[in-house]
């Protein structure tokens, strides 16, 4: 029996009043069998109502609605999506790092042997949540990412990046 309590790892870098963030563990959710407890991946052989209600703690975790969770198709691209509101789809959307401005939503990056990484201007409130494999960073998926802070107006020098363990 799964205890469904989530203890995410928290970077002393991301450490804002402003958001919340998380890099969460395999542990504390309702998958089981062959699968890790919060698996969140509807791509993997789990159920789909797990992988949902694992979806669900993670925003509970947040204290926001699952609709305000974001979460692209990962191919291992460079390819940025500016995330504008909470009713904009993203789940068909190929593409390999999300950044918004906007309050209230949740950038989901899933990973198996590649590097979450997440991106915050504090003046500006500008996020981003990166998938980085080798692939994508051959690709130059982090600089593309400090490129789409740039043009929403941030400064280099006000970015600060955590990057998360990969299990």
């Amino acid at each position: 029996m799964q205890s469904n309590k989530i203890l995410p790892l928290l970077s002393n870098n991301l450490n804002f009043k402003n958001i919340t963030h998380g890099f969460f563990t395999k542990n504390g959710g309702h998958s089981n069998k062959n699968n890790f407890s919060l698996n969140c991946s509807y791509s993997s052989n789990d159920l789909k109502k797990n992988v949902y209600n694992n979806r669900k703690l993670v925003c509970n975790y947040h204290k926001l609605d699952i609709q305000n969770l974001k979460i692209v198709n990962q191919v291992h691209s460079n390819k940025i999506l500016v995330v504008n509101n909470t009713k904009q789809i993203t789940s068909k959307i190929d593409a390999d790092a999300m950044i918004t401005n906007k309050p209230n939503i949740v950038l989901g990056i899933l990973t198996a042997d590649c590097a979450p990484v997440l991106a915050f201007d504090p003046i500006r409130n500008i996020i981003a949540a990166i998938h980085i494999g080798w692939k994508g960073a051959i690709k130059n998926i982090l600089s593309n990412t400090i490129d789409s802070f740039i043009g929403m107006k941030s400064e280099i020098k006000n970015i600060r990046l955590a990057i998360g363990p990969f299990f």
